[in-house]
C-alpha cells in the first residue's frame, strides 16, 4: 500500500512539472506583448503577441474591425527591424498616473514594461508604437482580404 501511494505521488508531481515547463517556454518565446485597454467611450480593445519566430497572435476584443483571434506572421525583414528597434535604446521607466477615461497602452518586452497613454510617450516608445500600428494594419488588411475570398 505504501508503494502505491508513493508511485501515485510521483506520477502526480511529474505531470505538474511537464505542464509548468510548457507554460514557461511559451512565455519565454514572446518577443512583444502589446495591449490597448478599454475606456468609457469607444476605444479599441485588443491584445497582440509577437513571438521570437515572427508568428503573431491578435485578439480583438471590443470596438475593433476584427473581433476574435487572428494568427499571422512577420516576414524576416520586419522581424529583424522590430528586434533592432526594441534593443536599440536602454529601458527608461515612464512616469504613469492612471486617468479614469483614457485607454492605457501596455508594451512589454524583455527589457521591461511600459504603460502609457498614446500621447504621453518618449521618442523611443513612439517609434515602436508606430511600428506596431503598421503591423496591426497589416494583420487587419490581410484578414479582411482572406474573408472576402
Amino acid at each position: 500500500m505504501k508503494y502505491l501511494i508513493i508511485v501515485c505521488i510521483l506520477l502526480n508531481t511529474s505531470c505538474k512539472c511537464k505542464q509548468a515547463s510548457k507554460t514557461t517556454s511559451l512565455k519565454d518565446d514572446v518577443l512583444v506583448y502589446y495591449s490597448k485597454s478599454s475606456c468609457r467611450t469607444t476605444c479599441p480593445v485588443y491584445d497582440l503577441w509577437i513571438y521570437e519566430d515572427g508568428s503573431m497572435s491578435y485578439s480583438g476584443i471590443d470596438n475593433v474591425a476584427i473581433k476574435g483571434i487572428v494568427k499571422s506572421r512577420l516576414n524576416a525583414e520586419e522581424l529583424m527591424e522590430l528586434k533592432t528597434m526594441l534593443y536599440k535604446e536602454p529601458y527608461k521607466k515612464l512616469p504613469f498616473k492612471r486617468v479614469l477615461d483614457k485607454s492605457i497602452t501596455t508594451l512589454q518586452f524583455s527589457k521591461g514594461i511600459y504603460k502609457y497613454y498614446s500621447i504621453e510617450v518618449n521618442d523611443f516608445v513612439k517609434k515602436i508604437d508606430a511600428k506596431i500600428a503598421r503591423i496591426l494594419d497589416k494583420i487587419i488588411s490581410d484578414h479582411t482580404y482572406y474573408d472576402k475570398n
